[in-house]
């Protein structure tokens, strides 16, 4: 799950504004009345599956991104420029 006020979520029942409170967005009227609104259950990573909100990660595999060439080692230079 995504925080209710997070840019890349601009569409959906979980944005729209709450008519009792002006400023305040949720999806239910429930929602809407309570103090602490929304509350999301993790981070919702780019890749990989949810982690609790406080968890640290101990896998770079979901901080890093995917390597661009795989099947080349790592000390060797991907871009070796144009033939001379």
């Amino acid at each position: 799950k995504v925080p209710h006020n997070d840019p890349s979520v601009v569409r959906g029942a979980r944005n729209y504004p709450c008519q009792e409170f002006p400023g305040k967005r949720a999806p239910t009227v429930q929602l809407c009345r309570d103090p602490r609104g929304y509350v999301p259950l993790g981070n919702n990573p780019w890749r990989g599956p949810p982690v609790p909100v406080g968890t640290p990660i101990q896998d770079g595999r979901n901080i890093l991104p995917p390597n661009k060439f795989p099947n080349i080692p790592p000390q060797v230079d991907p871009d070796p420029g144009p033939p001379a």
